[in-house]
């Protein structure tokens, strides 16, 4: 397995970044308090910061895990389902899925001969 080459300091700066927009936004106090600890880490101890990198990354592998299952249940239910339903509803024939034989193989009557095989591409 590949190790991926990292920069706590960075790290930290890219959360911290995020925090601090999280915070524009929503005006919550107690970000500043966190922004401020994860500053002082990323400056003064090269030990928690590579910890608190441990940690973001296990959080990131653990939403890799769910958000492309919500976010593809989001495709299915809001687009895909609407789509099938109204192709249901409008036509008599779905999607044109509707098979009128009983077989799928189709019976062909032709010859062949030795050099058919030869090149079959």
């Amino acid at each position: 397995m590949n190790q991926i080459k990292s920069n706590p300091v960075k790290t930290i700066l890219v959360i911290i970044t995020g925090l601090l927009v999280v915070y524009l936004f929503a005006k919550l106090d107690v970000l500043l308090n966190i922004i401020l600890a994860l500053g002082i880490i990323g400056v003064f101890s090269p030990y928690l910061s590579k910890k608190v990198e441990f940690l973001w990354f296990k959080i990131a592998y653990f939403l890799s895990l769910i958000i492309p299952n919500i976010i593809l249940g989001l495709v299915f239910y809001f687009f895909l389902f609407p789509i099938a339903l109204l192709s249901r509803i409008s036509s008599k024939d779905p999607l044109f899925l509707k098979n009128s034989s009983n077989s799928i193989y189709k019976e062909v009557n032709k010859s062949f001969k030795k050099d058919s095989f030869k090149n079959t591409w």
